[in-house]
């Protein structure tokens, strides 16, 4: 150990420790593990919090140390080290009473923070997270607010690089975020695809911080993006919770995502499931100013309206009503229509005027709208079955002269059938 480092230590030259700075690098650390030694006997003396003096040497020695071992960027030697005295020190009280009864950091906590903050400034290198998490995850739980909140976007960082490692702590992190360290859900995404099991088992408890008023919409888009994931990986699981998503389709923020956890289901075959929220969609259109969000409402619109004819009815309704707000994606819109009407042409029926004064100020539409009045014309002197996979498809290429478009229903057909897939 350096001299100076001696009389600071040993014999706590304050005087001193302003040329801790004006020693090499190697000098600091040369000796480190006896230099730690030295500083968790400080701190773990009983009366450590009492001493201005020991908390003085301990808070400057480290700062050199972390100092030293950042500018020769041997992290990756020393981590050990120092999460051996971050561990130490984690076994002493984070947090006491004031005179006052206020509850205050202790000067063990605010070498917790200096350790954890020296640790994850390399959040990207996997030797030293892998030595540093295990303990970090024991900081959640140290009854200090700061500590807490700070060890919180510490792991946020290191998951987008260690979500693997962080997944094996799943459990105390779900702990951790139903505790009402809901900042950590932010995390749910990178850790989800590694580890489902135990995120399946709380999805219940997880969805409802949607509604938590202490949430904030960082952490709202985050829950709904874990479960869009579980949409894609387990769609049965979220089908009985899909009443709680209504509400976020009126909210632009949120709307978006919410859409997306929807085309996962049409993908996977769950339209059904959908066809209770069609009212919702159709309420949330008419407060959407997003040319792209009404255009995909108007997808799923469509998808659904090929459930049943009941529901072919409403949704063409819906579809036409949209077409007067959307004139940009109006193409959608009729493609849309058209997908309807492959399967219950009736439902178009009624709208048939104003699908034929369309092509009069939109050129561009005619085709689609000839096949859609053919659909119509077809289906009323030939009603079709629902579009189920025993249904009967009329050709009506070989009536009219006219050819399927190929974002119809017709060439997306396949043995077995719910809705046409989405594409994204």
């Amino acid at each position: 150990m350096h001299t100076l480092l001696v009389r600071i230590l040993e014999h706590r030259q304050l005087s001193h420790a302003g040329q801790l700075f004006t020693i090499s690098d190697y000098d600091v650390i040369a000796d480190l593990h006896r230099t730690l030694a030295k500083i968790k006997s400080i701190f773990n003396a009983p009366d450590y919090c009492r001493s201005a003096i020991d908390q003085s040497v301990v808070e400057i020695v480290l700062a050199r140390i972390t100092a030293a071992i950042r500018e020769m960027n041997s992290i990756e030697t020393y981590a050990p080290a120092l999460v051996d005295t971050l561990g130490n020190c984690l076994s002493h009280k984070m947090t006491s009473t004031d005179l006052n009864g206020t509850l205050i950091d202790t000067p063990h906590c605010k070498i917790a923070c200096e350790l954890l903050n020296s640790l994850f400034l390399h959040y990207s290198k996997k030797s030293v997270m892998t030595v540093t998490v295990p303990t970090a995850i024991r900081a959640l739980n140290c009854g200090s607010d700061e500590l807490t909140r700070n060890t919180t976007g510490y792991l946020s960082l290191a998951a987008i690089h260690n979500g693997r490692l962080l997944a094996q702590y799943s459990l105390q992190i779900i702990t951790n975020i139903l505790n009402g360290n809901f900042s950590l859900v932010r995390v749910i995404p990178q850790l989800y695809p590694e580890n489902r099991e135990p995120f399946h088992a709380h999805f219940p408890e997880i969805l409802k911080l949607l509604k938590n008023e202490q949430t904030d919409q960082s952490e709202r888009l985050s829950i709904l993006q874990f479960t869009s994931m579980v949409a894609n990986a387990n769609p049965d699981l979220i089908l009985k919770y899909l009443d709680d998503l209504d509400i976020f389709l009126f909210h632009s923020p949120t709307r978006t995502a919410v859409l997306h956890i929807f085309l996962s289901l049409i993908s996977l075959n769950r339209t059904f499931a959908l066809v209770p929220h069609l009212d919702a969609l159709r309420r949330a259109a008419k407060v959407s100013d997003s040319d792209n969000t009404l255009a995909t409402m108007a997808k799923i619109i469509g998808v659904i309206g090929r459930n049943d004819s009941n529901t072919a009815n409403i949704a063409v309704d819906d579809l036409i009503t949209m077409s007067s707000r959307l004139s940009g994606s109006l193409p959608t819109i009729l493609k849309e229509i058209e997908g309807v009407a492959e399967c219950f042409p009736a439902a178009v029926h009624p709208h048939l005027a104003f699908i034929r004064s369309i092509p009069e100020t939109r050129p561009a539409t005619s085709a689609v709208c000839a096949r859609i009045r053919a659909l119509s014309r077809n289906g009323y002197f030939y009603p079709t079955a629902e579009c189920h996979e025993d249904s009967t498809v009329i050709n009506i290429a070989s009536s009219t002269g006219l050819e399927h478009s190929d974002d119809s229903f017709i060439s997306k057909l396949s043995p077995k059938i719910d809705a046409p897939i989405i594409s994204r």
